[in-house]
């Protein structure tokens, strides 16, 4: 290497340390890169392209390691490869690398979510007996935590009604409801469940499946034949601090049944 390359290169390196921004490498481990990802990846968009080996003294990264950290940023979308000898490397735009860690997240969720229906269908069979069984031999009140757990048991109890459904909510959470639970709806409906939603507004998409009664009932709940959920926090409540009181009790649910308009 002449002087002026040695100068240029010491130059273009000096220039990288300098620049290494705590913040722009956090940012780039928070999409997923280790610490030598993130300084490679950093590293080739201030040089434009590199060879792995000129790579490893810019970026600071160990040199023997220096082909499998740029190899894991290809697989990530985040830098292109260029066959040669030696093969060189690109930082691709990080708008670019996002789209394809985007696509890459919601194709691994989607497989993930795949795999825990499967397995909920494997256990579905084995579990549900033995529930069933205790479920029916006393009265219960059980607490949730979550709105997910919540918006879960008020799916099972929708898909399980025989008899009746009725919501008594704010405007903005009917919306939630309906918009989360409104295929189930429509099949209660056509298994013949009667289905109501107790809120002070005028018009409803819920009409579609029952009737709405524009009146305002404190607190929030769902009632299923002999199920409640009372939601116990309120609707300002973070989704992860919601808290609902599920009870199975045929005496509490015709006393709550009672505040209702008949359906």
């Amino acid at each position: 290497m002449n002087d002026n390359n040695f100068k240029k290169e010491k130059e273009v390196k000096s220039l990288i340390a300098m620049a290494l921004n705590p913040e722009i490498l956090s940012n780039l481990k928070r999409l997923g890169l280790n610490q030598y990802e993130a300084q490679a990846y950093y590293a080739l968009t201030r040089t434009g392209k590199s060879s792995a080996g000129k790579l490893s003294g810019l970026a600071s990264i160990p040199r023997p390691r220096a082909y499998d950290i740029l190899k894991k940023l290809v697989e990530k979308g985040f830098v292109a490869e260029q066959a040669g000898r030696p093969a060189m490397y690109k930082a691709l735009k990080i708008n670019e690398a996002v789209e394809t860690l985007k696509k890459q997240r919601a194709k691994k969720h989607l497989k993930e979510l795949e795999e825990i229906k499967n397995i909920g269908e494997l256990l579905k069979s084995k579990l549900t007996n033995n529930i069933a069984e205790k479920e029916a031999s006393g009265e219960n009140v059980w607490v949730l935590k979550g709105r997910e757990a919540i918006h879960s048991k008020i799916a099972a109890m929708v898909e399980n009604a025989k008899k009746h459904i009725i919501f008594s909510t704010t405007p903005e959470n009917l919306d939630e409801k309906y918009r989360i639970h409104s295929a189930l709806l429509k099949k209660a409906k056509k298994r013949g469940v009667k289905i109501a939603a107790v809120c002070p507004v005028s018009k409803h998409p819920i009409e579609k499946v029952g009737k709405l009664f524009n009146k305002k009932i404190p607190g929030r709940a769902v009632l299923t034949d002999n199920q409640a959920l009372l939601f116990l926090t309120n609707n300002k409540t973070p989704p992860e601090k919601e808290v609902g009181l599920w009870i199975q009790n045929p005496n509490i649910i015709s006393m709550l049944r009672g505040g209702f308009p008949k359906i």
